[in-house]
């Protein structure tokens, strides 16, 4: 039985790539994960994901303030590597513990992985590092999932030399990646044009859909009001929700937009306090998704101007709204136009200002009936997207790698 270490800055709870992953690979392979407590709302469903999975072992490291000397030593480290970094741009380990500081956290957690894997898998740029180190030091492989093009992310301090410490650890090591793995295909582009001609193995585009066993057929009778749906970790600012208010003035008794999140208190205050607005607490992934059987329309509103990454990336959101059959009103981002133009029976595209989003919605409500007579089909034809053919790609690479080293 193969064994796969799975390495995360997140949880299992704020990493649903990293849980179908986990999900996929646990009734068929040997399955570690050192992920971090988070030490927020995440932590009671990580209780829930451990209960349901079998053949796989969690270690948990702190994200917050206990133990002291953990947080102390990793903070104070991090910005140590930070202060030096100019004028030693070029190693390694201080420019990932300047990325990161729970890079550091991580590379003191896998000193303790004693049995060899036979794939260590990285999720997020923070653990990239320890898990070269790690298969340096074990001799053995690991692997990249690039969910977001961190270079091109939204950096808020030391921006410059960020980008160029986020550039670096990708040039020198990912092309030692046994594979590499994105949730994009512009993301995948944007990695392989940075590594130029350094990376020669295999890579993959893995799609970030959900089972379709966690879907129900589309609930057709509605209220008389065209139901709206969007959701994410947080309901906060930027993430396209503004613009979407503005654009609904007017149109009260017609709508419902429905909201499922952490939610920003204060950000509810000054921008959601209206009788059309419905807020949802988070629900647990499967919980949330037979929720969306309820809804019309799927909202997938990013913004260019967020930053590069937005404009390149493919959210889990837009599989689920296509995966239960909604259909998907989308903002024109380039990530999101290469999804609705291969697949455009999902919906539809619209500008990324008030007036675009308000006529669109306009139309909308006059389609109402017509939206929720083609759902049924749009839940028939959004199988071919569902993680079961997604995972049985990311089987393939895993079965590859491990008789790669049994040839070695």
């Amino acid at each position: 039985m193969r064994k796969l270490l799975f390495i995360t800055t997140a949880n299992l709870t704020t990493n649903p790539r990293l849980l179908k992953e986990v999900k996929a690979a646990s009734p068929y392979n040997q399955c570690e994960v050192i992920c971090f407590k988070l030490c927020n709302w995440s932590d009671t469903f990580e209780e829930g994901h451990i209960a349901s999975l079998s053949n796989i072992k969690v270690h948990y490291i702190s994200a917050g303030r206990k133990p002291f000397f953990l947080w102390l030593f990793s903070t104070l480290t991090e910005r140590v590597a930070q202060r030096i970094y100019p004028v030693l741009q070029s190693n390694l380990f201080l420019t990932s513990i300047a990325s990161n500081k729970r890079t550091w956290l991580l590379l003191n957690a896998v000193k303790h992985i004693k049995d060899k894997p036979d794939l260590i898998i990285a999720h997020n740029l923070g653990a990239l590092y320890p898990a070269y180190r790690l298969a340096k030091e074990l001799n053995t492989k690991f692997t990249f999932d690039i969910e977001d093009y961190h270079p091109g992310e939204r950096i808020n301090t030391d921006q410059e030399n960020e980008k160029k410490r986020r550039e670096y650890l990708l040039r020198k090591l990912l092309p030692d990646a046994a594979y590499l793995s994105y949730a994009s295909p512009l993301i995948g582009l944007e990695t392989l044009n940075l590594l130029k001609e350094s990376y020669t193995k295999p890579h993959s585009y893995i799609a970030n859909s959900f089972s379709q066993s966690e879907f129900i057929e589309p609930d057709t009778a509605k209220t008389d009001k065209l139901r709206l749906v969007w959701f994410s970790q947080n309901i906060a600012a930027g993430r396209g929700l503004e613009i979407l208010i503005e654009s609904l003035d007017g149109l009260d008794n017609q709508i419902e937009l429905h909201l499922y999140g952490n939610l920003d208190k204060t950000y509810f205050e000054k921008n959601l306090n209206q009788q059309y607005i419905f807020i949802h607490t988070p629900l647990p992934q499967r919980e949330l998704h037979l929720e969306l059987a309820k809804y019309d329309i799927g909202l997938a509103l990013e913004i260019n101007e967020a930053d590069f990454n937005r404009n390149i990336c493919l959210t889990n959101k837009i599989y689920a709204y296509a995966l239960a059959g909604l259909y998907i009103l989308a903002t024109n981002t380039q990530g999101q136009e290469w999804f609705l133009n291969e697949y455009p029976w999902s919906g539809e595209l619209v500008g990324q200002d008030k007036e675009s989003i308000r006529i669109k919605i306009q139309e909308l409500i006059c389609n109402t009936e017509e939206i929720r007579r083609n759902s049924k089909d749009r839940f028939r034809l959004a199988k071919m997207l569902s993680w079961e053919h997604e995972h049985n790609k990311l089987n393939l690479l895993w079965q590859e790698v491990v008789v790669s080293n049994e040839n070695n």
